[in-house]
């Protein structure tokens, strides 16, 4: 129902003159402080009240597709259909949870405090007389100048400022349990959404969410690379200050490499002398090795700062339009900075003195993964998502095996060539046992693609990325 309260304007007055015309504007102060109170914590209550009802509502769509899909795995386990239906239902929790996760009730404890204040000032208030003497002497005001018409002007403010006070302290006290109500229903359906998550994804990382490539028609391409078209005209280019500032520290850090280099080679020489050797000097080379590193990661970030896309893709995580641009950017520095760092003058031998064979081997490698690999896996995840639930992902499909046949190539290749000069005795350490495991997950990776796994690829790919992060951090 409406809040029926006095508001100032509707209040007995006191002409200026009147010894008690400072407390009665005190009084008058306080209802208005309240009244604009009342003002804001109702808009809240209905915020929060529109926030409790859209909880429901994902709620109930969260207990319908939970209870579909689990209807859909008990009578539909052995239909080829089921890994992209779940494959699907996973996709849309992302739009289920958003914005539910991070609301903020900050202001939980500051109504707190203020009803607490609130109703030490009512409690002075029991006696409206009393607490007129008490404002007078406060004021400085002898409680036998004032006449009888202004105390009861006085006396009627107070009890206006009461009755306020008591309607306040209720729509705080509704205020508090409709915000306790929807912080134990957030975090009931975060749990249940989790649960659903957990659910799901034990699910859809087995089962196949593409039909195999066997399977397709290339007609299925042209398809895609026509959705891809379509879809890819609709990102939008917008003018952002962000983006020219970055582009611009990119061009200089480009125009910079000469001198980034050269100074890096005047701290390699200062490195292993007893009077000048230091960490700093090693620090002071890993900073330029990094600034070297920069420009082109920039230049992505960059573009996820101009390129829009439609509302329909505009999804987290490495399955949105954000990831394919910060995702290859945060990867294509930490393979760049690790290939500069194996250079024949770069810090892994001139400060951390690792072998040559190892600077040349990993060097070569992580060339093979920025030429090749990165450049493919960033054309098969953009395919993926252009296309998205509309195909099959075939074409991001053949660009994975594509990428992952080159690096398994190069790899099988290196492990050829050692095996030849080694023979048998290259199998007994542990590391060799370890790089054979390898070979056979990329083995294994290919076969999940052309099974219509993807989904598994990209737990897999997101693993990888964590890994590569922690690398990054010991090193």
């Amino acid at each position: 129902g409406s809040i029926q309260d006095t508001t100032p304007t509707d209040q007995p007055e006191i002409p200026a003159a009147d010894p008690a015309h400072a407390v009665a504007q005190s009084i008058l102060a306080r209802d208005s402080d309240l009244a604009r109170k009342r003002d804001e914590l109702s808009a809240r209550l209905i915020e929060l009240r529109l926030m409790q009802d859209e909880v429901s509502r994902r709620t109930r769509i969260l207990e319908d597709r939970a209870a579909t899909a689990r209807r859909l795995v008990d009578y539909a386990g052995d239909s080829e259909v089921l890994g992209a239906a779940l494959f699907t239902y996973w996709r849309q929790i992302d739009g289920l949870d958003e914005n539910i996760g991070a609301a903020s009730f900050s202001d939980a404890g500051n109504i707190v405090i203020q009803r607490v204040r609130h109703e030490e000032l009512l409690a002075s208030l029991i006696s409206t007389s009393a607490f007129v003497n008490d404002q007078l002497a406060a004021e400085g005001v002898p409680a036998e100048s004032v006449s009888a018409e202004s105390r009861d002007v006085l006396v009627t403010l107070a009890r206006n400022l009461r009755e306020n006070l008591r309607t306040t302290i209720s729509l705080e006290s509704d205020y508090l349990s409709v915000l306790n109500g929807v912080q134990a229903s957030i975090s009931t359906f975060l749990t249940d959404i989790e649960q659903y998550r957990n659910f799901l994804q034990r699910l859809v990382l087995w089962f196949p969410n593409h039909p195999p490539l066997w399977a397709t028609s290339w007609q299925a391409l042209n398809s895609e690379w026509q959705t891809i078209l379509s879809t890819a005209s609709k990102l939008r280019v917008v003018a952002s200050p962000m983006a020219a500032l970055i582009l611009l520290l990119a061009l200089l850090l480009w125009r910079a490499q000469p001198r980034l280099r050269a100074f890096q080679d005047r701290m390699n020489s200062l490195v292993a002398r007893p009077r000048s050797d230091g960490i700093q000097y090693t620090l002071a080379a890993l900073a330029s090795a990094a600034a070297r590193a920069m420009p082109l990661p920039l230049v992505l970030l960059a573009l996820s700062q101009v390129l829009v896309p439609p509302a329909d893709l505009q999804s987290p995580g490495l399955l949105g339009i954000d990831g394919q641009w910060l995702v290859p950017a945060g990867l294509l520095f930490v393979f760049d900075l690790l290939r500069i760092i194996c250079e024949p003058d770069g810090l892994g031998r001139q400060h951390f003195g690792w072998r040559d064979a190892t600077t040349d081997r990993e060097g070569r490698r992580l060339t093979l993964l920025i030429r090749w690999w990165l450049p493919l896996a960033f054309l098969a995840g953009f395919a993926n998502l252009m296309t998205g639930d509309s195909g099959n992902a075939v074409l991001a499909r053949w660009v994975t095996i594509v990428g992952l046949l080159i690096v398994a190539a190069f790899f099988g290749w290196i492990s050829f060539h050692e095996i030849r000069q080694a023979g048998a005795a290259w199998f007994r350490p542990l590391s060799s046992k370890f790089r054979l495991l390898l070979r056979a997950t990329l083995a294994t990776l290919v076969f999940t693609v052309i099974s219509g796994r993807m989904f598994t690829v990209v737990v897999l790919f997101e693993c990888l990325i964590m890994t590569i992060w922690a690398g990054a951090g010991l090193l």
